[in-house]
């Protein structure tokens, strides 16, 4: 768990039961704010390496894109539609990057991600994200889904890596103190209902490592039968 400023951060991700190997990626940059999560395909090749790169060159263009800003990676940033557009432009990145490598490489041609990532600034969060890993915001006792799953069943509407082009979801919205944001793989949704993880956040609401692990226990514990990712953001004074 990182704390920085008004931020803590807690951050799991777990096999889960039933799969060889966990294709989820983290990544937490308490430094700046910054927390990704993505979700490599399940039934494509190499979808840990297609969820790996996805979360390092969001996180690297996003570095680059606030630095090519204003020159100060932390403390500087006054436009917030213009970090939701270094978020933007950072995903998409990431989608031809992953494209371009499963092209050159055949054990790798199909593979794909989803991916949602967060840029907490002063009083606000930017978001980007494509897929149906989930973003999710406690605040209060209401327990909110902000992200709108690109997934129609059984298939995933929008994923990095697949096309040349993709689709990129942003938003943004004013962050208040005691708000917690609960980044996720469909690990944690497809197994535990949106109720019981509200009630855990609750729960657990001063401790977000203690509820991370308590999430993940919950779906393992209901059949874990996808990897499972959380990131917990709690918003300080």
């Amino acid at each position: 768990m990182n704390d920085t400023g008004y931020i803590t951060i807690a951050a799991l991700t777990d096999r889960g039961r039933k799969r060889l190997q966990n294709e989820d990626s983290i990544l937490t940059d308490a430094d700046t704010g910054i927390v990704i999560l993505a979700d490599g395909l399940g039934g494509h090749n190499a979808g840990e390496v297609a969820s790996a790169l996805a979360v390092n060159v969001v996180h690297e263009q996003i570095l680059q894109g606030l630095q090519d800003t204003d020159g100060n990676q932390k403390n500087e940033i006054t436009g917030v539609s213009g970090i939701s557009r270094i978020l933007e432009r950072a995903v998409i990145h990431a989608n031809s990057a992953i494209h371009a490598k499963a092209q050159m490489e055949i054990g790798y041609q199909g593979m794909g991600t989803t991916i949602v990532v967060c840029a907490f600034h002063n009083d606000l969060v930017a978001t980007a994200h494509v897929g149906d890993s989930r973003l999710y915001r406690k605040r209060g006792e209401n327990f909110t889904q902000l992200t709108e799953d690109h997934f129609t069943w059984p298939y995933l509407d929008r994923a990095l890596g697949i096309e040349e082009v993709v689709l990129v979801d942003v938003m943004e919205e004013t962050i208040r103190p005691g708000d917690m944001y609960l980044l996720c793989s469909d690990g944690l949704t497809d197994m535990v209902g949106d109720e019981d993880i509200g009630a855990t956040l609750a729960a657990y609401d001063s401790d977000p490592e203690r509820a991370a692990l308590e999430l993940v226990q919950t779906a393992n514990e209901n059949g874990g039968k996808d990897n499972i990712s959380v990131i917990l953001v709690k918003i300080g004074e």
